[in-house]
């Protein structure tokens, strides 16, 4: 048993599946979050609270904040942006809430040696962010679908990754509270890209 261990056994056995509790600690944290999200969403008490904010910045360090997650697939994750200063009125939790559920999904759903590219575009009218990967991508005919929820695109028994199919709901939910939308760049074959415009 453990408790009959010598102390280097133990630190042996901690650091063999350290990484992995805390893997699965991240996850029900963020299984934790999408319910109480939407449980304030259906209870009309999800109240935004709006501010000006350089989003550039915002986006490309909770991009590169996750690099350390992507090392266990041997992920390449990217940012790029045309304009250098860009300021929103956003509410900054749930902002952050939309994009950590969309690159989680990046991370989750992509191949082994994959890449995921986040890009900021800007014009005159509208401003795009892109999340885009090279994973297993969204049948053809699913993207409205993918937004239900408890939706999964496969619900075999055998498929490759856990997930409640609730993260896709909330983040269409928050991204229109902003006056945003979502959209499925169904053109894309390589993964999947979903585009966020405001």
């Amino acid at each position: 048993s453990l408790k009959d261990r010598d102390q280097y056994s133990l630190i042996e056995y901690f650091n063999k599946y350290e990484k992995s509790v805390k893997q699965n600690c991240l996850r029900m944290l963020r299984l934790i979050n999408n319910l109480i999200d939407i449980t304030k969403i259906d209870s009309g008490m999800t109240k935004l609270d709006l501010v000006l904010v350089d989003i550039v910045p915002f986006v490309e360090d909770l991009t590169l904040s996750l690099i350390p997650y992507t090392k266990y697939k041997n992920l390449n994750i990217t940012f790029d942006t045309n304009v250098e200063k860009l300021y929103l009125k956003i509410d900054t939790y749930a902002f952050e809430r939309i994009l950590l559920n969309l690159l989680s999904n990046a991370i989750k759903f992509n191949n082994f040696d994959g890449s995921i590219l986040v890009s900021i575009e800007s014009s005159d009218t509208n401003v795009t962010i892109s999340i885009k990967d090279t994973g297993i991508g969204i049948p053809h005919g699913y993207p409205d679908a993918t937004y239900n929820r408890f939706y999964k695109v496969d619900n075999s028994f055998s498929r490759r990754t856990e997930g409640s199919g609730i993260g896709l709901a909330i983040t269409k939910n928050l991204t229109e509270l902003q006056g945003g939308r979502i959209s499925i760049n169904e053109n894309y074959k390589d993964g999947s890209e979903f585009i966020i415009t405001f």
